[in-house]
């Protein structure tokens, strides 16, 4: 971890001092360098615990994330639905009263029609009636008046 050689030219130059590798002062240097690896090591321990909790945390959220959005699509289908239902079911009751609408008005139409023509029909058979009655009472006169005459 710590370059041994490189410290000592560091001191060297910014110190001028001379130090050896048996200098008693290197024994901190190495006492440092382990102490670093050592924690390097349970840095690292402590690096893939985090990774690992990390992992299980986003595969969590991955599977709650993957629900709700089941659940939110599933909800819009079933409003989607409903709402088709209710427009078809809206559209239907609109086509039924245009259709009862339109029936009813050629229904009255037609009824018109016919009271007109059945108003016609009875004016006519008065009229026919009063024809047949004129016709018959001729007859009566033409056979009674050669009679008494």
């Amino acid at each position: 971890m710590i370059d041994i050689k490189k410290v000592i030219r560091e001191a060297a130059v910014k110190n001028k001092l001379v130090i050896k590798d048996d200098d008693p002062v290197m024994l901190f240097a190495s006492t440092l360098n382990l102490m670093l690896n050592e924690l390097d090591a349970s840095l690292a321990a402590v690096l893939e615990k985090y990774r690992n909790d990390h992992n299980k945390i986003a595969r969590s959220w991955r599977y709650d994330a993957e629900d709700s959005a089941a659940r939110i699509l599933n909800a819009a289908l079933d409003a989607g639905r409903e709402a088709t239902a209710k427009t078809m079911n809206e559209g239907a009751n609109k086509v039924t009263a245009l259709i009862h609408e339109e029936l009813s008005s050629a229904i009255r139409q037609q009824k018109t029609a016919l009271d007109g023509a059945a108003a016609e029909i009875r004016r006519c058979s008065v009229l026919m009636l009063f024809a047949s009655g004129a016709v018959v009472v001729s007859s009566i006169l033409s056979l009674i008046l050669p009679l008494v005459f």
